[in-house]
């Protein structure tokens, strides 16, 4: 016989195995409800638990798509792609991405994104981030839109693009997503707002390079438009990021900046060179009428930068351009130094010939000969100088028809006039023949 106490451990134990087995008799079929995910919002393991009912294809789809709301309320919209790429089934994962939108909206509704105020703007107070609903919602907007269906890309692309319609630097450090990699998911309007920010943005160089990416055409004259009135502005005192901007514009409408740009005196070096070389990219061989007035009016070093310019783009031709448009006051040829026009002489003869080969140029004489036979004598020295580097021989009269000439050379850095220099050349294309 069994004790009591013995045959009563034996029936609560048989009592609780009956518990059991009808808890899970009452399970079998069950199906999870939205409702119950609410208490793994904070729970242990809950993200990883949430995101795998999201991705379940044995969850009903109000279960999914409850779950990855949770995410994003709960600030993990990081974690949506991860989630997202894990649907196979295309139209479940567009049917979830639709509840997510929905959540979105509702969460940029808020509309609680730190401001500026007045005194801020003054350049005192400071801002309280915090967290805030339409921040999270703007980072979740710029997740999904890949994701979207074309009419709620519509939705999300609407979010962004007010995201971006002011207090530019201020929006650009809040959330993850910043203002240049939300720039492809805007859409057209967003991209009309992303003027704005082109117009009061302390780094151009940077915001125009992303805008550019997006934008077309119109847009891009747009932008050319701002670029050229915040260079007329600042001129001659660009900063770095003004100039970037400046010379990474390539439209027409910047051209007028551009050769304010290299005639002006107090302008950078660096900034007319890049100038000088964006004008030519830009107007191809229309820039040479302006080069011209460069070499007439401008001395020294930038003379002889547009001179090559010229050649470059005008090739044998080119040199008649260069020799007519040489002035014929004498003061600015010995700059910066007394040599300086036989120097400068030297290099782009040396230029000529060698674009000439390029070219597949045989003879340069009929240019040469017409500028011996004009009666300038900056052409005519220029002539020399080239005939001498090219041994164009068959000159040599017209050359020899100069030798009693007692105009005097300036630049030359010892006494010269174009008399001596045509007997040297003569020489030395005659010695050339006869070799």
């Amino acid at each position: 016989m069994i004790p009591a106490p013995k045959r009563r451990t034996l029936r609560h134990s048989s009592l609780v195995a009956l518990v059991l087995l009808l808890i899970l008799a009452l399970c079998v079929g069950c199906k999870r409800k939205a409702e119950d995910l609410e208490v793994w919002r904070n729970a242990k393991g809950g993200l990883e638990k949430l995101g795998e009912w999201a991705a379940s294809p044995e969850e009903s789809m109000e279960v999914r798509t409850r779950a990855v709301q949770i995410l994003l309320e709960d600030g993990h919209q990081q974690r949506l792609p991860l989630v997202l790429d894990r649907i196979a089934d295309e139209q479940a994962r567009t049917q979830i991405v639709s509840g997510l939108v929905v959540t979105v909206e509702s969460m940029w509704s808020a509309q609680d994104m730190p401001r500026l105020t007045d005194e801020m703007k003054a350049g005192g107070g400071q801002i309280e981030v915090g967290d805030s609903k339409s921040v999270r919602a703007k980072d979740a907007a710029y997740i999904l839109q890949p994701y979207a269906s074309p009419s709620e890309k519509g939705r999300l692309e609407a979010i962004l693009a007010s995201w971006i319609e002011t207090e530019h630097e201020l929006r650009d450090q809040l959330g993850t997503a910043t203002l240049a990699q939300i720039l492809p998911r805007v859409g057209p309007t967003g991209m009309q707002s992303a003027m704005g920010w082109l117009k009061e943005t302390k780094t151009p160089g940077t915001v125009a390079r992303a805008i550019r990416e997006q934008a077309d055409d119109a847009l891009k004259a747009k932008m050319a438009e701002i670029i050229r009135a915040r260079a007329e502005e600042a001129h001659p005192d660009l900063n770095k990021e003004l100039e970037v901007a400046v010379l990474e514009t390539e439209h027409e409408t910047i051209v007028p900046y551009l050769q304010r740009a290299i005639s002006d005196d107090a302008t950078e070096l660096g900034l007319i060179d890049g100038a000088m070389t964006l004008l030519v990219k830009i107007q191809g061989e229309r820039a040479a009428a302006y080069l011209g007035r460069v070499i007439t009016e401008k001395e020294g070093l930038l003379r002889w930068v547009a001179a090559n310019r010229v050649i470059e783009l005008r090739g044998k031709a080119g040199f008649l351009s260069i020799s007519n448009a040489l002035p014929l006051e004498t003061q600015s040829y010995a700059v910066p130094a007394a040599d300086s026009f036989k120097k400068d002489l030297v290099q782009i003869c040396n230029l000529f010939s060698t674009e000439m080969v390029k070219e597949g140029v045989t003879s340069v004489s009929d240019v040469l000969k017409r500028a011996l036979e004009t009666n300038r004598w900056p052409a005519q020295v220029m002539a020399l100088k080239c005939a001498e580097t090219t041994r164009a021989s068959d000159v040599a009269d017209s050359v020899d028809a100069l030798r009693k000439s007692k105009l005097a050379i300036p630049g030359w850095g010892e006494p010269m006039t174009v008399g001596q220099l045509a007997t040297q050349v003569h020489a030395a294309l005659t010695l050339a023949a006869g070799q």
